[in-house]
């Protein structure tokens, strides 16, 4: 029984990396050419979706994000696993709109590249002081 189980685990962990990795990737490309006003913006204001405290009522949709909304639309139009999910909350019947877990797991990927990224940056301009 437990070998049924450890297989299609083991897929979706390799999976998940997968798409946190590609995240991780291209948000490295993305803060080596960022502005940095942008570059800022991302590491100091821009909430991951699994962050985003509203969220859990409402949705949302990183795309329309002010900054980072272009970016973003470009990666939900190239990969078919990057959508917004309705759905409708058996409580209250209200519906909501969500990212795909794969856009989160690349979301996170992304903004933890970003981050180290800007953290490598002024740990080299305290360096030079």
């Amino acid at each position: 029984m437990n070998t049924i189980i450890e297989v299609p685990w083991k897929e979706r962990v390799q999976i998940e990396s997968d798409y946190y990795d590609v995240g991780w990737q291209e948000g490295l490309q993305w803060a080596n050419h960022a502005r940095y006003e942008d570059l800022q913006y991302a590491v100091n204001s821009y909430v991951i979706t699994n962050n985003v405290p509203h969220v859990i009522s409402v949705g949302y949709d990183p795309r329309e994000d002010k900054v980072l909304g272009d970016y973003f639309s470009n990666y939900f139009d190239s990969c078919a696993d990057f959508q917004i999910e309705i759905t409708k909350s058996e409580d209250s019947g209200c519906s909501r709109a969500m990212p795909t877990e794969a856009f989160c797991l690349w979301e996170q990927g992304w903004y933890d590249a970003v981050t180290e990224f800007w953290q490598s940056i002024h740990t080299y301009d305290n360096q030079e002081m």
